[in-house]
């Protein structure tokens, strides 16, 4: 039998120890980024939210858009990812979907134009799309259509509701929000609240509200407060900017187009009206309201 000598057992046991104790001391494993794709227009929820399967458990599970927001509030990662299969077209949502509590990624498939974006739908007043009230971080939407999403809360925001806890950057992009509608607050196609120092909104490539004059359907968005398209408030320190986007045919009791309640917004090559106004085409332009 081989056998250590005395002094090299003592410094191996040494080392071992030292070993434990800087396993101990070191934190957690940190939870890996889930990117989870929906690939059902389906509305059914996650069956169990948080063990790393969107939808039912096992293989060819169907994952809806409700149940890949509520695995992705559950994953105990700070920031998560939601694309969709190109094969989809749309989803309609019965109820209102939950909150978004944590940093959040939602990328729609790259398509030729506006009418064939992936589109979410709405059941009218009291089905809020997205709403964010979670943590700080970085959130975006690229390359999806909202429409018939509606609140009754008086913070607003009819189909998205953008109010996050702490710190915060929002970029929306190459998107149409129509039919939508706050029926006790402002911001009929979209409420932004940022309280938090340093925080920063970017609007692009959007059209909130129809291309041209009613009737038809989808019809404008609609708030009964401020900002029929949008309503926006930078508390504090930050940015807010809009560029080549359309707010157009909206309506309002004040700010059709857009409404700030606060803070700088810089209007980049953009067209912004109420219902009843001539949109103007604007090439530069900034606007303060404190």
């Amino acid at each position: 039998m081989f056998t250590v000598p005395k002094v090299i057992s003592n410094v191996c046991l040494r080392y071992s120890r030292l070993a434990a104790v800087v396993l101990l001391a070191l934190p957690a494993t940190l939870a890996q980024a889930a990117t989870i794709t929906v690939n059902s227009n389906a509305d059914t929820p996650d069956a169990v939210a948080g063990d790393g399967t969107c939808g039912a458990p096992g293989p060819g599970s169907t994952c809806t858009l409700r149940a890949a927001i509520q695995e992705a509030n559950a994953n105990a990662a700070t920031s998560n990812t939601i694309n969709f299969d190109p094969s989809l077209a749309s989803t309609t949502a019965a109820t209102a979907y939950p909150a978004i509590i944590k940093a959040l990624v939602v990328t729609g498939p790259v398509v030729t134009g506006p009418a064939s974006r992936f589109t979410v739908i709405g059941g009218g007043v009291n089905t809020e799309l997205f709403r964010y009230t979670g943590s700080g971080g970085t959130y975006s939407i690229t390359n999806i259509n909202f429409t018939k999403g509606g609140t009754t809360s008086a913070q607003g925001g009819g189909c998205i509701y953008f109010a996050p806890v702490g710190t915060a950057t929002f970029t929306l992009s190459n998107s149409v929000i129509t039919s939508c509608a706050a029926t006790a607050g402002p911001g009929g196609g979209i409420a932004i609240d940022l309280l938090a120092a340093g925080s920063s909104v970017t609007l692009t490539g959007l059209q909130v509200g129809l291309a041209a004059a009613p009737p038809g359907d989808p019809g404008p968005n609609t708030a009964f407060g401020d900002g029929g398209g949008a309503w926006l408030r930078l508390a504090g320190t930050g940015s807010m900017t809009v560029q080549n986007s359309s707010f157009t045919f909206n309506t309002a009791v004040n700010g059709g187009g857009i409404a700030v309640k606060r803070g700088r917004l810089d209007i980049d090559g953009s067209t912004i009206s109420d219902k009843s106004s001539t949109a103007t085409k604007s090439p530069s332009r900034r606007f303060r309201r404190r």
